[in-house]
């Protein structure tokens, strides 16, 4: 069965591999970067890009089909003192480069909306960054069945 969230998040995924050097770790945003230990720091290897997403809101079209509007939520991990900051720069502009104004799938084009880093009580830093988009769900389409009409039978008496 297609899932239209699966199939563009797996899509995402790997456009982003492409882009970026092969290290690099991506993957769904199921919070890993909050899975902390204080002695060993995320339970991820660092750097890495997280995607999820976010604040969809849908409207009906014809045909029980659905437009959905929403965002694409990018994080960007690192560790400050692996790297450099220009390193650290080039991770996020590859990304950038490999999701602005690309249609994935069902999906219009992912255009940057917003771009800021999380506040956290560790080392560590995320950047957030969001690409808003919209996406066609046919997943409920209606299909029409066409059913021949009886040929009328007369009687004749």
């Amino acid at each position: 069965m297609s899932s239209v969230f699966g199939d563009f998040i797996g899509n995402v995924i790997n456009q982003i591999k492409q882009g970026i050097p092969s290290q690099i770790t991506v993957l769904q945003d199921f919070g890993q970067l909050e899975q902390f230990d204080p002695a060993t720091g995320p339970k991820i290897t660092l750097p890495c890009v997280l995607v999820d997403l976010k604040e969809f809101t849908w409207e009906d079209l014809s045909n029980n089909i659905q437009i959905g509007h929403g965002f694409l939520q990018v994080r960007i991990g690192i560790d400050p003192e692996v790297g450099t900051v220009a390193q650290y720069y080039e991770l996020q502009q590859q990304v950038h480069q490999s999701l602005q104004g690309s249609s994935v799938g069902a999906s219009s084009g992912l255009h940057r909306r917003s771009n800021n880093t999380e506040g956290r009580n560790n080392k560590y830093s995320v950047t957030v960054v969001r690409y808003e988009f919209t996406i066609r769900d046919t997943v409920t389409k209606k299909t029409s069945i066409n059913v021949p009409s009886p040929v009328p039978v007369v009687n004749k008496m």
